[in-house]
């Protein structure tokens, strides 16, 4: 009997915890809402904030996160030419990073918009990723940007 219990509060507690990872917020203490711009000699630069506004000289790509999956309107990018990234979640809270540039941790949740904008310097794939531990199926949260010539 103390086994059983030890398990089933164990089981409990890890279920609340993977949950808790893919749980919508609305809090809006916990977006990241600010600009902030850094350069990287390999990927350009990046660029972070809640605005959806386009100068028009970059190629906009929709970003939808729902748990375990990424949704791109394009997949597709020219190098050399900006990419403003528009990031929203459809279920739970993530967070996207892509190896290689300056975009890392910018957090998806429910009902809210953020964008996050580079340059890539090179052709190739860049792989993003969700850095938010969301749930059992959070490893494999990830998708391919075909970066062209």
């Amino acid at each position: 009997m103390k086994k059983f219990t030890v398990l089933a509060t164990t089981a409990v507690v890890a279920l609340g915890m993977i949950l808790a990872g893919c749980g919508a917020s609305n809090d809006a203490s916990s977006s990241s809402n600010s600009s902030s711009s850094t350069t990287n000699s390999n990927s350009g630069s990046s660029t972070t904030a809640s605005s959806t506004a386009s100068t028009g000289d970059e190629q906009v790509v929709h970003v939808t996160a729902k748990n375990f999956a990424w949704t791109l309107d394009k997949t597709e990018v020219k190098v050399g030419k900006p990419v403003k990234l528009v990031i929203t979640s459809s279920e739970g809270m993530h967070a996207l990073s892509i190896a290689g540039t300056d975009v890392k941790d910018v957090h998806a949740m429910a009902g809210q918009e953020q964008t996050a904008t580079f340059t890539p310097t090179k052709a190739g794939d860049l792989d993003l990723k969700c850095t938010l531990m969301c749930g059992l199926g959070h490893s494999s949260m990830v998708t391919k940007l075909k970066v062209t010539e």
